[in-house]
């Protein structure tokens, strides 16, 4: 996963916001880092995509208060925007942004779940954890993926509820990945909210079997 410290070097750079010295350093990083290029480029299309969506949103006849949630300034940074987007879990609808939120009837099962198991269902679908962190706020997160879907859903006082869901991409083969924008939008909200690293098995173990307390 790409550290905090370069998605701001890299925002920052996508915003011409860097002065010679460190920009040259990072075109020589760029260069010779294809994982940090990759992330740049998923930078620059979110922060496109997302003034876009603003303009849409901004002509739109949307009440104020959902339009206070997702109007940004020219100048905002490429963090900023993605920010903006994911306070409020959204994707395109027409001209509109809006929220999907999938089934959560498979959600409890995230209490019980150990990072890197996979729970098939009766009805073809599977949940699969993928990692647990701690949000600043104290409250504790889960990466997963469905068939469709790629998620972070957090424990709050009336269950675990999604913070960012993402629709994930149909391959020819059948099998799914998420669009490269995408999972740096799932980056970026971990990276910004996670307090400290990802969980270990034992810490998340022993969550799991003292129910997240």
């Amino acid at each position: 996963m790409i550290s905090k410290e370069d998605l701001t070097l890299l925002s920052a750079y996508a915003d011409d916001e860097l002065d010679g010295k460190r920009r040259s350093e990072l075109q020589q990083r760029l260069l010779r880092e294809p994982e940090i290029r990759k992330e740049l480029e998923a930078i620059r299309a979110i922060d496109e995509h997302l003034r876009n969506y603003a303009g849409a949103i901004d002509s739109a006849p949307l009440p104020e208060t959902i339009r206070s949630l997702v109007r940004v300034s020219p100048g905002s940074s490429a963090l900023k925007l993605l920010a903006a987007a994911a306070s409020v879990f959204v994707l395109t609808i027409g001209a509109y942004l809006l929220i999907l939120q999938p089934s959560r009837s498979h959600y409890s099962q995230l209490a019980i779940l150990e990072s890197g198991q996979r729970l098939e269902f009766d009805t073809g679908t599977y949940l699969e954890v993928l990692a647990s962190f701690r949000r600043h706020d104290g409250h504790y997160c889960r990466e997963f993926v469905t068939e469709a879907r790629h998620e972070v859903a957090c424990l709050t006082d009336v269950g675990w509820q999604s913070v960012i869901s993402l629709r994930r991409q149909e391959m020819p083969d059948g099998t799914y990945r998420p669009a490269g924008a995408d999972l740096a939008a799932i980056d970026f909200y971990i990276v910004e909210n996670m307090d400290g690293n990802v969980l270990s098995a034992s810490e998340e173990h022993s969550l799991i079997a003292n129910g997240w307390q």
